[in-house]
């Protein structure tokens, strides 16, 4: 049984229950799903929610589709591609963080070296400009089972409907704080294991072939310049954001979610430094601040947003 399946049995079968049964049933289970995930996987991306994850795997899943002649519209998060050719590899692309996604974290802490995926990647992007679109995301987008079990976990949980976008980005559990904090960790699993790479969204605007190809050396693929270059088109916003109105993609996570209102599409603006245009100067400037002093400068944001 394919691994979206498995996930969907398990919201199906609880989705009668109580509130409080239903977030406890859940986030038992599908931990106990995702570690199953992680100590099968070949390749773990840790990807915060608004970090670039679907830009990453839209180039990884042009690169394999073409590269192996599959025949699939759907992007790759777990096994899709290995049922389609045992060649391919066994992903896992999960925040780590959030509810029952943290099981990932916890079993990749809990694997003997020998036992570890063969490749891990952090994709990372500007704690601010992460910050603004998660707010989008998790107001306007997310759906409410997983809203659902965030807001379980949290000490305080928010009112999604009523919380301001200040408000959201300055909450310990998850705005900015929390988000350093999700980096930094990362960071730390990243230079223990002896296959860890960090991948910046930054370095994907200012040299995405380059990037790409990296990350498909990083896999074990090398490919043709060609099909890199092909790839990058692909998955380029202007495209991405007209595949997603034609519902190109068969994931339903990669469809706009009301159709008229942009703050609701999967690809939003996709650019480097934009939390500055959406906050007020001060607002900026704390994020700044909290980037130089919490952040780990492996990522080089505290200098400057293109790490230049």
């Amino acid at each position: 049984m394919p691994d979206r399946y498995r996930r969907a049995a398990i919201v199906a079968a609880t989705g009668v229950l109580p509130a409080r049964a239903r977030t406890g049933l859940r986030r038992r289970w599908l931990a106990h799903h995702y570690s199953e995930l992680t100590k099968r996987a070949d390749v773990v991306t840790a990807v915060h929610p608004k970090c670039g994850g679907t830009w990453l795997r839209a180039m990884i899943f042009r690169v394999y589709q073409q590269h192996y002649g599959l025949e699939t519209r759907r992007v790759v998060k777990s096994d899709e591609f290995a049922r389609l050719d045992s060649r391919l590899p066994r992903f896992v692309f999960s925040n780590g963080h959030y509810s029952y996604e943290s099981a990932v974290a916890e079993t990749l802490d809990t694997l003997a070296v020998s036992d570890q995926p063969r490749a891990l990647m952090l994709m990372a992007r500007h704690p601010g400009d992460i910050a603004v679109s998660w707010y989008h995301q998790f107001t306007r987008r997310i759906t409410a089972r997983k809203r659902e079990l965030i807001a379980a976990e949290m000490a305080a949980p928010i009112d999604p409907r009523s919380i301001t976008r200040a408000a959201f980005i300055a909450n310990e559990e998850i705005g900015l704080p929390a988000l350093i904090r999700y980096h930094n960790q990362w960071a730390a699993r990243m230079r223990e294991h002896p296959h860890g790479l960090i991948v910046r969204y930054e370095d994907l605007h200012t040299a995405p072939a380059e990037t790409l190809a990296r990350v498909m050396a990083h896999l074990g693929e090398h490919v043709d310049d060609t099909l890199i270059d092909e790839a990058v088109d692909f998955a380029g916003a202007d495209n991405l954001r007209r595949l997603e109105s034609e519902r190109y993609f068969k994931n339903s996570g990669l469809r706009q979610k009301k159709s008229g209102d942009p703050d609701t599409v999967k690809v939003r603006r996709a650019r480097v430094g934009s939390f500055r245009d959406d906050l007020e100067p001060a607002e900026a400037d704390w994020v700044d601040d909290m980037i130089r002093a919490r952040l780990d400068p492996v990522f080089g944001y505290d200098t400057s947003l293109d790490g230049s």
